[in-house]
């Protein structure tokens, strides 16, 4: 009930959204996923610092998917948490993405910035960095009950 109530109110609020004309009405649409995917790629790769701010973008979302996936594990084995940690965990991994977005749209004040892309993954990469030192050289914690006791624990906070 309560995401059908978010999905009904997020499309009401939707419907306030001005109409505008097309932005190019002369644009068709290329079914074949693989050939459109290589022409974006062909595009992109015309200009060297547009194409390596795609990387970084791509790599970003790459260590995103992988650090939600390996985020369970980690806190559930490693940390000694439970399902409450966890998803205390990837709550704080999804405000912190929004920030950092918060950040980048800030920074670029509403122009096409291609500055965030590198010092967003500077920033990840330090993180990662960080994050497989203190993992690699810590013992395992001994599992927690609540998220109190979790938290009180070694290794949680930093």
């Amino acid at each position: 009930p309560i995401m059908m109530a978010l999905a009904v109110g997020c499309w009401f609020v939707s419907r306030y959204i001005p109409s505008t004309g097309s932005a190019a009405p002369n644009l068709t649409i290329d079914w074949n996923i693989l050939r459109s995917t290589w022409r974006q790629v062909a595009d992109l790769r015309t200009d060297t610092r547009i194409w390596r701010a795609g990387l970084m973008t791509s790599w970003f979302w790459l260590v995103g998917a992988i650090v939600l996936s390996i985020l369970p594990a980690m806190i559930k084995d490693s940390l000694g948490g439970n399902e409450i940690a966890v998803t205390a965990y990837l709550a704080v991994f999804a405000v912190s993405i929004a920030i950092g977005s918060g950040i980048a749209a800030w920074m670029s004040q509403g122009r096409m910035v291609l500055l965030p892309a590198p010092v967003g993954t500077a920033l990840m990469a330090l993180f990662g960095l960080h994050l497989a030192w203190t993992i690699g050289s810590m013992q395992p914690s001994p599992h927690a009950e609540t998220l109190a006791a979790f938290f009180a624990g070694p290794n949680t906070i930093r």
